[in-house]
Protein backbone atom coordinates (compact mmCIF):
# COMPACT_ATOMS: atom_id res chain seq x y z
CA UNK A 1 0.00 0.00 0.00
CA UNK A 2 2.95 2.32 -0.31
CA UNK A 3 5.20 3.39 -3.14
CA UNK A 4 8.79 2.36 -2.60
CA UNK A 5 11.60 3.30 -4.96
CA UNK A 6 12.80 0.24 -6.89
CA UNK A 7 16.55 0.80 -6.83
CA UNK A 8 17.20 -1.96 -9.37
CA UNK A 9 15.27 0.06 -11.98
CA UNK A 10 17.26 3.29 -11.48
CA UNK A 11 19.42 4.11 -14.52
CA UNK A 12 22.59 4.56 -12.42
CA UNK A 13 24.87 5.22 -15.42
CA UNK A 14 22.93 8.33 -16.52
CA UNK A 15 23.88 10.71 -13.71
CA UNK A 16 26.82 11.57 -11.48
CA UNK A 17 25.02 11.97 -8.17
CA UNK A 18 21.63 10.69 -7.10
CA UNK A 19 19.70 12.87 -4.66
CA UNK A 20 17.02 11.62 -2.30
CA UNK A 21 14.52 14.22 -1.21
CA UNK A 22 11.96 13.27 1.44
CA UNK A 23 12.96 9.60 1.57
CA UNK A 24 12.59 8.43 5.16
CA UNK A 25 12.09 4.77 4.32
CA UNK A 26 14.66 2.68 6.24
CA UNK A 27 14.39 -0.21 3.76
CA UNK A 28 15.30 2.04 0.85
CA UNK A 29 17.98 4.07 2.63
CA UNK A 30 19.57 0.92 4.07
CA UNK A 31 19.86 -0.84 0.72
CA UNK A 32 23.57 -1.72 0.05
CA UNK A 33 23.11 -0.67 -3.59
CA UNK A 34 23.06 2.97 -2.52
CA UNK A 35 26.56 2.79 -1.07
CA UNK A 36 27.90 1.58 -4.44
CA UNK A 37 26.91 4.86 -6.10
CA UNK A 38 27.21 8.57 -5.41
CA UNK A 39 24.07 9.37 -3.45
CA UNK A 40 23.24 12.45 -1.42
CA UNK A 41 20.33 12.56 1.00
CA UNK A 42 18.62 15.96 1.09
CA UNK A 43 16.31 17.10 3.90
CA UNK A 44 16.96 13.99 6.01
CA UNK A 45 20.11 12.96 7.85
CA UNK A 46 20.85 9.51 6.40
CA UNK A 47 24.42 9.28 7.70
CA UNK A 48 23.36 6.33 9.90
CA UNK A 49 22.78 4.46 6.60
CA UNK A 50 26.23 5.42 5.30
CA UNK A 51 24.93 8.11 2.92
CA UNK A 52 26.24 11.63 2.60
CA UNK A 53 23.56 14.01 3.81
CA UNK A 54 22.64 17.66 3.59
CA UNK A 55 20.26 18.66 6.35
CA UNK A 56 19.12 21.74 8.15
CA UNK A 57 19.07 22.52 11.87
CA UNK A 58 15.46 21.52 12.21
CA UNK A 59 15.43 21.53 16.00
CA UNK A 60 17.03 24.97 15.96
CA UNK A 61 14.43 26.22 13.46
CA UNK A 62 11.62 25.12 15.77
CA UNK A 63 13.28 26.79 18.75
CA UNK A 64 13.82 30.00 16.79
CA UNK A 65 10.16 30.10 15.74
CA UNK A 66 8.99 29.55 19.33
CA UNK A 67 11.33 32.27 20.67
CA UNK A 68 10.20 34.72 18.00
CA UNK A 69 6.54 34.11 18.80
CA UNK A 70 7.27 34.30 22.54
CA UNK A 71 8.96 37.68 22.02
CA UNK A 72 5.76 38.85 20.32
CA UNK A 73 3.91 38.06 23.55
CA UNK A 74 2.52 34.60 22.81
CA UNK A 75 2.40 32.13 25.70
CA UNK A 76 -0.22 29.60 24.54
CA UNK A 77 0.68 27.58 21.45
CA UNK A 78 -1.17 25.18 19.17
CA UNK A 79 0.96 22.82 17.05
CA UNK A 80 0.43 20.48 14.13
CA UNK A 81 1.24 16.86 14.90
CA UNK A 82 1.89 14.43 12.03
CA UNK A 83 -0.28 11.30 12.15
CA UNK A 84 -0.05 8.91 9.17
CA UNK A 85 -1.66 5.60 8.27
CA UNK A 86 0.15 2.42 9.34
CA UNK A 87 3.19 1.69 7.17
CA UNK A 88 4.00 5.33 6.43
CA UNK A 89 6.87 6.88 8.39
CA UNK A 90 6.60 10.29 9.97
CA UNK A 91 8.66 13.06 8.40
CA UNK A 92 11.79 13.25 10.55
CA UNK A 93 12.46 16.90 9.81
CA UNK A 94 8.90 17.93 10.71
CA UNK A 95 9.12 16.02 13.97
CA UNK A 96 12.46 17.63 14.81
CA UNK A 97 11.08 21.13 14.11
CA UNK A 98 8.03 20.48 16.26
CA UNK A 99 10.16 19.03 19.06
CA UNK A 100 12.45 22.07 18.93
CA UNK A 101 9.44 24.37 19.14
CA UNK A 102 7.87 22.44 21.99
CA UNK A 103 11.13 22.28 23.94
CA UNK A 104 11.60 26.02 23.64
CA UNK A 105 7.98 26.80 24.55
CA UNK A 106 8.44 24.64 27.67
CA UNK A 107 11.79 26.22 28.53
CA UNK A 108 10.32 29.70 28.24
CA UNK A 109 7.27 28.81 30.34
CA UNK A 110 4.68 28.64 27.58
CA UNK A 111 1.81 26.18 27.27
CA UNK A 112 0.78 23.62 24.66
CA UNK A 113 -2.43 22.02 25.90
CA UNK A 114 -3.07 18.49 24.53
CA UNK A 115 -6.33 19.74 22.96
CA UNK A 116 -4.39 22.32 20.96
CA UNK A 117 -2.67 19.68 18.80
CA UNK A 118 -3.90 19.48 15.21
CA UNK A 119 -3.57 16.11 13.49
CA UNK A 120 -1.78 16.54 10.19
CA UNK A 121 -0.82 13.66 7.92
CA UNK A 122 0.77 13.40 4.51
CA UNK A 123 -0.32 9.79 4.08
CA UNK A 124 -3.81 9.29 5.42
CA UNK A 125 -6.80 7.68 3.80
CA UNK A 126 -10.19 9.11 4.59
CA UNK A 127 -8.84 12.07 6.54
CA UNK A 128 -10.76 15.26 5.92
CA UNK A 129 -8.84 18.48 6.75
CA UNK A 130 -12.12 20.38 7.11
CA UNK A 131 -13.38 18.00 9.78
CA UNK A 132 -10.01 18.02 11.59
CA UNK A 133 -10.01 21.85 11.53
CA UNK A 134 -13.60 22.04 12.73
CA UNK A 135 -12.93 19.67 15.64
CA UNK A 136 -9.70 21.48 16.59
CA UNK A 137 -11.31 24.92 16.58
CA UNK A 138 -14.31 23.58 18.51
CA UNK A 139 -11.91 22.37 21.23
CA UNK A 140 -10.06 25.69 21.29
CA UNK A 141 -13.31 27.66 21.57
CA UNK A 142 -14.32 25.58 24.61
CA UNK A 143 -11.64 27.49 26.53
CA UNK A 144 -12.37 31.04 27.77
CA UNK A 145 -11.01 33.63 25.29
CA UNK A 146 -8.12 34.56 27.60
CA UNK A 147 -7.03 30.90 27.78
CA UNK A 148 -7.07 29.92 24.09
CA UNK A 149 -3.93 29.41 22.02
CA UNK A 150 -2.68 32.62 20.44
CA UNK A 151 -0.04 31.09 18.16
CA UNK A 152 0.01 28.07 15.88
CA UNK A 153 3.26 26.36 14.92
CA UNK A 154 2.71 24.31 11.77
CA UNK A 155 5.48 22.34 10.10
CA UNK A 156 3.57 22.02 6.84
CA UNK A 157 0.85 23.82 4.92
CA UNK A 158 -1.49 20.80 4.96
CA UNK A 159 -4.04 21.75 7.64
CA UNK A 160 -3.57 25.52 7.52
CA UNK A 161 -6.10 26.44 4.84
CA UNK A 162 -8.90 24.54 6.56
CA UNK A 163 -7.90 25.98 9.96
CA UNK A 164 -7.78 29.55 8.66
CA UNK A 165 -11.20 29.10 7.07
CA UNK A 166 -12.71 27.58 10.23
CA UNK A 167 -11.20 30.24 12.51
CA UNK A 168 -12.57 32.91 10.17
CA UNK A 169 -16.07 31.50 10.61
CA UNK A 170 -15.70 32.29 14.30
CA UNK A 171 -14.30 35.80 13.75
CA UNK A 172 -10.67 34.90 14.53
CA UNK A 173 -8.12 36.44 12.17
CA UNK A 174 -4.95 34.53 11.25
CA UNK A 175 -2.30 36.67 9.51
CA UNK A 176 0.78 35.13 7.88
CA UNK A 177 4.05 35.21 9.76
CA UNK A 178 7.50 33.65 9.38
CA UNK A 179 7.22 32.57 5.74
CA UNK A 180 4.13 30.46 6.27
CA UNK A 181 5.65 28.12 8.86
CA UNK A 182 3.89 29.83 11.72
CA UNK A 183 0.69 31.80 11.95
CA UNK A 184 -0.42 34.08 14.71
CA UNK A 185 -4.02 33.93 15.93
CA UNK A 186 -5.55 37.17 17.19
Amino acid sequence: ARNRLELSRVPWNRFDVGMFVEVEDALTLGDPMLRKHSVLSVDLDATVYGLSSVTFDDIGAGRLAARSLFELGHRRFAVTDEVNDAGWPTEGTWTARRHGCEAEVGRLGGVIHPLWRVASGRHTRGSNPGIVASESVKQWLAFPAAQRPTALFAVDQGPLSALVEELGRHGLRVPNAMDGTARVMQ
